[in-house]
């Protein structure tokens, strides 16, 4: 049997302040064959609740905070993501391999128009 190796990051990590009653959570579908992708993962959600990763120069389009850990899977999956009204621990995000500094900005400046603050540190 082979060694699955899971992400031991949790929300906890990621998030500093939401609102209360977890206010600040919406659900969301990870396509099939999409993962793996690690809690922190910062993702594009469309009005019909599919999330993607962001992928090549689309950090303008972020706006939401993935906070469940995706195994590779060939099924779609129902995942909770940071969605507004939040703060976040800047070094927990998670960026596509080989994004510039720039992308980075502009996934960030983009979290924040979407209420999600990205801050330093604990």
């Amino acid at each position: 049997m082979p060694i699955t190796n899971y992400d031991v990051r949790a929300a906890s990590a990621v998030v500093k302040r939401e609102a209360d009653a977890r206010g600040s959570r919406d659900e969301g579908t990870v396509l099939a064959a999409v993962g793996p992708l690690e809690v922190g993962t910062i993702m594009v959600r469309d009005n019909a609740g599919a999330l993607t990763a962001l992928v090549g120069a689309a950090g303008a389009a972020a706006n939401c905070v993935l906070l469940e850990a995706v195994p590779t899977g060939n099924a779609a999956s129902r995942v909770v993501v940071l969605w507004r009204d939040a703060d976040v621990v800047r070094s927990e995000l998670r960026f596509p391999t080989g994004y510039s500094a720039g992308d980075m900005t502009d996934a960030i400046f983009a979290l924040r128009n979407q209420g999600i603050a990205a801050r330093a540190g604990v």
